[in-house]
């Protein structure tokens, strides 16, 4: 089968490579779409991959597919999917037994195996992943748009409904605007919120933001002035900050925008780190959480959200390319919101 293979030394190339083996308790899928993470494209730019991810490896971890063969059950009853189901792939495969798994919150797994990292991803025509980690894609939805509810949508979700959800009276602020921070756009949105708006550095990410969502746009050049211009946007200061960029100048300026009780949640993980006001911030009540990754519930309710058609995962896709030209999908600044490779068909 074709596979687009990463190799620290030489980049990603597109190659010919032995099919998966199905083993016990696992899925063989086709897959028909796989989007291209920023994390993904950290990687290629040289930053540190995750903890024991392969190399060579086959990245990509936000699938959606057709399972085409299942391996034998183990530990109980047969899943609950049958050859020919269209399904997603949740990446985070967790063991089921520590004890956060146990209190529901396996994005924290202490032996979580990533797809894409520790096994292989997406960037391929077919891919054996275990049958746990299986989702219906969701109907009426192109395999492109569903494969991104999996992690585009589904990291700022977990953030923004972790820590008390969103109420119809608030305003909402996104720092960043890349393929995450657009997501947390539409997810505000859908999630009822009164207001959102965005703040980006790149002034030709307005558009993408408006289409997200957002009612305002701020470029991200004089800091003062444009956390004024919030402040009365938002009568006072947004009652949610989202800051999918995760530097310490975006989390001091988070800090400076949010209203007093309300909160600050960051999912951007920068390099860098942040100053503290601490009585500033103590005094003014603010919440300041971290968020990472997400759990199976959490795209559970993504489907939902998408069926009911208060979602539209399709309008984060960017450009949408076959496996052969998956290089551009990592060119700089190339496309704005995320690319989708669709391995075994032309571009779409």
């Amino acid at each position: 089968m074709r596979a687009a293979i990463f190799r620290p030394e030489s980049g990603i190339a597109v190659e010919t490579v032995p099919e998966p083996v199905l083993k016990p308790g696992e899925a063989l899928i086709e897959i028909d779409a796989c989007g291209v993470c920023g994390s993904d494209k950290q990687v290629l730019s040289g930053e540190p991959a995750p903890l024991g991810t392969m190399v060579p490896v086959i990245l990509g971890h936000e699938i959606a597919g057709r399972i085409i063969a299942l391996g034998d059950p183990v530990d109980g009853p047969p899943a609950d999917f049958h050859v020919g189901d269209e399904v997603l792939v949740f990446p985070f495969i967790s063991c089921g037994t520590c004890r956060y798994c146990e209190q529901g919150r396996e994005n924290l797994c202490t032996q979580q195996v990533l797809v894409g990292y520790q096994r292989p991803g997406g960037y391929a025509e077919r891919t054996v992943v275990p049958t746990k980690v299986l989702l219906p894609k969701p109907k009426n939805t192109s395999p492109p748009a569903a494969a991104l509810l999996v992690d585009a949508f589904a990291t700022p979700f977990h953030a923004l409904s972790e820590h008390g959800g969103i109420r119809e009276t608030d305003h909402v602020i996104v720092i960043g605007t890349g393929g995450t921070g657009l997501a947390g756009l539409m997810l505000a949105q859908a999630m009822g919120a009164r207001a959102v708006g965005a703040i980006t550095r790149r002034s030709g990410a307005s558009d993408a933001a408006v289409t997200a969502g957002a009612k305002a746009v701020w470029i991200q050049s004089d800091e003062r002035r444009v956390a004024r211009e919030i402040r009365r946007w938002s009568e006072g200061g947004a009652d949610v900050v989202l800051d999918t960029v995760g530097s310490g100048a975006s989390v001091e300026f988070g800090l400076n925008i949010v209203r007093p009780g309300g909160r600050l949640c960051v999912i951007g993980m920068g390099a860098g780190s942040a100053s503290l006001p601490i009585a500033k911030t103590v005094r003014r009540a603010v919440t300041l959480t971290t968020s990472f990754g997400s759990t199976m519930d959490d795209v559970r309710h993504l489907i939902a959200l998408t069926e009911s058609g208060r979602l539209h995962p399709e309008r984060l896709i960017g450009a949408i390319l076959p496996l052969e030209r998956i290089a551009e999908a990592f060119l700089p600044n190339a496309l704005t919101g995320r690319v989708v490779i669709t391995p075994g068909q032309g571009q779409v």
